[in-house]
């Protein structure tokens, strides 16, 4: 799988690759309101080689927190859960759009002309944000200037 980190043996919620190859919108809904797993947030970092803590703040939680439930091989509530599906679904868009994890990593932490100079990951914090972000995928997919 591109953009996929490898599975683990974990059970409960969804994982990062279950996220990515369900694009189907009742099926991400069921499985955002079931929780997604908190090294989702970890798997996710590493490939945007980030911080996890940075990303963790951009959901909602601390660092302590994250590292407690990443431990505890938790499952994120709804909140954090709905906003880490946004950060895997932008993933997904921008491996499509790069056809490269470096490269969509790179794109999603530079600042972006078209997003007032944010990158698109930080930009992404609201989910406003994330549809313009979104928005923008679809723009340079057809090469339409932003």
């Amino acid at each position: 799988r591109v953009g996929a980190p490898p599975r683990t043996g974990r059970s409960h919620g969804a994982a990062f690759g279950d996220l990515l190859v369900d694009s189907d919108p009742q099926a991400l809904i069921a499985r955002t309101r079931s929780g997604v797993q908190a090294v989702v947030i970890r798997d996710l970092a590493a490939l945007l080689h980030r911080p996890v803590a940075e990303l963790g703040l951009a959901i909602g939680l601390s660092r302590a927190t994250l590292a407690r439930k990443i431990r505890s091989a938790a499952t994120l509530p709804l909140a954090e859960s709905d906003r880490a599906v946004r950060y895997v679904r932008l993933w997904r868009l921008a491996v499509q759009l790069w056809e490269s994890d470096a490269a969509a990593a790179e794109w999603l932490t530079s600042p972006e002309r078209a997003l007032g100079g944010e990158t698109p990951l930080h930009h992404a914090e609201t989910e406003v944000g994330a549809r313009r972000v979104e928005q923008l995928i679809g723009q340079l997919e057809h090469g339409i200037a932003p």
